[in-house]
Formats: C-alpha cells, structure tokens, sequence
C-alpha cells in the first residue's frame, strides 16, 4: 500500500479530461511522477503542459486501452522513461445514452472492449512492475450505476460492474487492489498521504 506519493509513479488512464486529469493534477501536486494514457492525444498534451508547469515530471502516452498489444508497448514505454511503476488508476471509460434494444452488437462491444478490457489490460500490462516494488497500488475506477443500474445505460452499467473481480484478482497477487464507484466526477478517490483508499461496498 503507497503511504507516500512523492517521488513514487503513478499510471493514469483516461488522464485527457474529466476524473483522469483531476487525479493526474491532484497526483503532481504532491510530487508524484505521472504517466498519462489517453486516446485525445490534443487533450493529453494540454494536461501534460500544464503538469509540468507545476513541475511534475510527466509523460503523455495516446494509446488505446481497448488494445492490449498496444497497452504492453506503452507500458514498456513508461519502463523506460520512468524506470518503474508505483500506482495504477484504471480510469479510462466510454458510454452511450440508449435503450438496451437500440444498442447494437459493435457499439455494446466497443463500450466492454475498453470499460472492462481496457482495466484487465491495465492490470496484466503494469503487474510485472508492481511485484517488484516493496508497495505498489491498483485502483479500478467504476460507478454507481455498477449497482444503481439506469435507463439507457445497459452497456456501460454492465462494463463498470465487471470491475470488482478484476480488483479482487489483483489482490491474489499480493497488489493491494481497490475499486471505486464516484457519484461524481468531481469526487477524488486519491487519499491524503498515510490514507487508505475506500472501496464502496
């Protein structure tokens, strides 16, 4: 379990806008290196300017998380340039607002590819750097509509409530793993220093 960010690394998929940025600001605030994984590559490198402004050292890496094969190169990517891997938040999602009927095949697809596979690929590419660290740190970031479940949101409902095993089969690997499900974007699961992260239950 990381008691201290400073001077450790933290992952942050998603890291382009939204929760992802807040978590990768909130992270460089208090000195922690961050690798920023993002699909927006114009979004990532305005939130990678405006990290290193605050004197983080940060790298920006656009990939597809739906891509295991192109997640293993950026995490060899991140190996090199910041020598290893502390914290990894799962972030990186994608949705769609239609009935269960109306969403097809590609698109229900599309929003499990990176909601769900996109955090088992998170998981597999960064392990191999966490075993080797005295402390290291997972966190799935989910959503209440995990539970609470909502009119429209059928698939994506679905790929958030996938993520609890994920964190649970970190775990058997002795990687402290947590999941969170925000009510909010607004709401950092990132805890003061010595904190530990809460899983909602």
């Amino acid at each position: 379990m990381i008691r201290e960010y400073r001077d450790r690394t933290a992952v942050i998929t998603g890291a382009a806008s939204g929760l992802g940025r807040a978590l990768a600001r909130e992270l460089a605030i208090r000195k922690c290196n961050v690798a920023l994984i993002d699909i927006d590559s114009s979004g990532l490198g305005k939130v990678k300017e405006e990290l290193a402004r605050l004197g983080a050292v940060v790298t920006g890496h656009c990939v597809d998380i739906g891509s295991e094969q192109a997640l293993q190169r950026v995490a060899a990517e991140i190996g090199s340039a910041h020598g290893t891997v502390h914290l990894v938040i799962n972030n990186a999602a994608v949705s769609a607002s239609t009935s269960f009927a109306n969403t097809g095949a590609a698109e229900f697809e599309r929003i499990i590819r990176v909601n769900f596979f996109g955090v088992v690929y998170g998981c597999r590419a960064f392990l191999p750097f966490l075993q080797k660290q005295a402390e290291g740190q997972i966190l799935n970031v989910a959503s209440c509509f995990a539970w609470l479940g909502y009119p429209g949101k059928t698939a994506y409902a679905s790929s958030k409530g996938a993520n609890s095993p994920t964190a649970e089969w970190a775990s058997r690997f002795c990687i402290p793993a947590r999941y969170t499900r925000p009510w909010f974007a607004t709401e950092s699961p990132i805890p003061s220093s010595g904190a530990r992260v809460k899983s909602s239950s």
